[in-house]
């Protein structure tokens, strides 16, 4: 509709000009009008049309940031739908049980997810591994609530998950995927996504994923503002280092599932190899999902689940699958060579 609006101011802009020069060229022809004065008209043309043009454009630009706005005051009006944490359940206990899940995105014929069914125990550390398209990322997203099964059913402990009850479960599950944002706030608020904070917890997680000695040098440390959208002294993070904010994130919330959806893809080797190392004190007795397409993180995790074509084919362990044929041995044989070690 914009692009529309702009083709039609465009175009009786160019007619208005272009009537108003050969309306000041007839009369320039018999004489009526001097030289001087058609070259004067000319440029009144020439910026009463980029007026125009501009005018036109500022127009549309405020037409379609009101529908923006409109859409914004929208959500912003909706009740809160999170509340705190029901006391009588232990939030610190966490299962998942997924039964015969089925799922095909809105508008999709095909499904994304076929006859899926996996029991993770509480404290265990998954890998969930395949191909690009697999459906890892897919059966993540079913698990935090953000879409509806098609077919089956998700329980976190005895709660269904579904898109409408995020807050019943939601007390249990901690989420860190690769698409994150941190906003122009100070790195505490970041970190805690919310006004208040606890410092001690903050700095743990900072140190956990090795990155409170850089925050420390800051003058404002946890205070220190990220970006400069709002604050001129605001700081710049590289990929890797918001990366590693972004996974203090999910271990600031202390809940009983982590999921970890690609947390090292912008990290360096040496980086990433701290944080495989630190799996264990990252998540302590935490259940733990892991997706990565990178397949030495499989060796910190009590089960892999590999996927192909929207199934899992394989269950297992790391040395258990690399040993037998099959769609994990070819992924580990195809980057086993990035992992060998001369000594």
């Amino acid at each position: 509709a914009s692009s529309k609006n702009n083709g039609i101011m465009l175009l009786l802009s160019a007619l208005t000009g272009g009537f108003v020069y050969i309306l000041v060229g007839a009369k320039a022809i018999n004489g009526s009008i001097g030289i001087g004065n058609v070259l004067l008209t000319y440029s009144a043309v020439i910026m009463l049309i980029k007026a125009l043009t501009d005018f036109a454009m500022t127009f549309t630009d405020l037409r379609n940031n009101n529908e923006h706005l409109l859409r914004y005051f929208d959500y912003v009006s909706l009740e809160e739908e999170t509340g705190a944490a029901d006391k009588s359940v232990d939030c610190n206990y966490a299962q998942v049980n997924i039964d015969n899940v089925s799922f095909k995105y809105p508008g999709s014929k095909n499904y994304a997810l076929k006859n899926v069914s996996l029991f993770i125990e509480n404290g265990q550390k998954v890998a969930i591994v395949g191909a690009n398209g697999s459906g890892k990322t897919t059966l993540v997203k079913l698990i935090c609530g953000l879409y509806d099964v098609t077919k089956g059913s998700i329980k976190i402990n005895d709660t269904v998950v579904t898109a409408r009850n995020r807050n019943e479960f939601g007390k249990w599950l901690s989420a860190v995927f690769q698409d994150f944002s941190l906003l122009a706030l100070p790195i505490g608020n970041n970190i805690s996504a919310g006004k208040l904070y606890d410092e001690s917890k903050v700095w743990k997680a900072l140190e956990k994923v090795g990155i409170r000695e850089k925050i420390e040098k800051y003058p404002e440390k946890l205070e220190q503002s990220l970006f400069k959208d709002y604050d001129d002294d605001g700081v710049e993070l590289s990929g890797g280092e918001a990366q590693k904010i972004a996974i203090a994130r999910g271990i600031y919330k202390d809940a009983a599932l982590i999921i970890l959806d690609e947390p090292t893809a912008a990290l360096d080797p040496f980086a990433e190899y701290e944080i495989f190392t630190k799996m264990n004190d990252l998540s302590q007795d935490k259940m733990t999902i892991f997706i990565s397409h990178r397949l030495y993180s499989c060796k910190f995790c009590d089960k892999v689940i590999v996927m192909d074509g929207g199934e899992i084919v394989q269950v297992g362990t790391h040395d258990e699958l690399v040993k037998i044929k099959g769609r994990y041995s070819e992924m580990w044989n195809a980057q086993a060579k990035h992992y060998i070690v001369n000594n």
